[in-house]
């Protein structure tokens, strides 16, 4: 998960680069003098990091990635209800599953079985980036 910004007051992350491209264009540049860009690269431990408040009581560990009523948070448990195969491995693309994450984000009832088995399909497929995936190339074009 890459971002183009992180608040280091809050320790919460926005902007993310859900196609991984961005443009920037700078102004009044001089030759030989480089511009500062960064990119913030992420993967939560857990799934509840991503689409819990801090004040859940489920959440096990505090820190989480968004600001607890921000719109980054809503629009990227959106994000990867569109795209559940990318977080969560084996039998994922449910109806259920997809609705007990609204339910998380929501702060609507929810089984902590029910978020205890997404956790799973989230930390299998956690396991799979970390025994499969032997480097990430990022490509810098300017």
């Amino acid at each position: 998960m890459f971002f183009e910004k992180y608040d280091e007051s809050t320790h919460t992350y926005s902007d993310f680069l859900s196609d991984e491209t961005f443009t920037r264009t700078f102004k009044d540049c001089k030759a030989d003098v480089p511009q500062e860009v960064n990119v913030y690269w992420v993967w939560p431990n857990t799934l509840g990091q991503i689409l819990m408040k801090s004040t859940d009581e489920n959440l096990t560990e505090k820190n989480v990635l968004f600001g607890d009523n921000s719109e980054e948070r809503l629009n990227f448990a959106k994000y990867i209800n569109g795209n559940i195969s990318l977080f969560l491995s084996g039998d994922a693309d449910k109806e259920q599953n997809k609705k007990v994450i609204e339910n998380i984000l929501n702060g609507d009832k929810y089984s902590t079985a029910q978020l205890s088995s997404l956790s799973s399909m989230y930390n299998d497929a956690d396991e799979k980036i970390g025994t499969k995936v032997q480097y990430i190339l990022v490509e810098l074009n300017v």
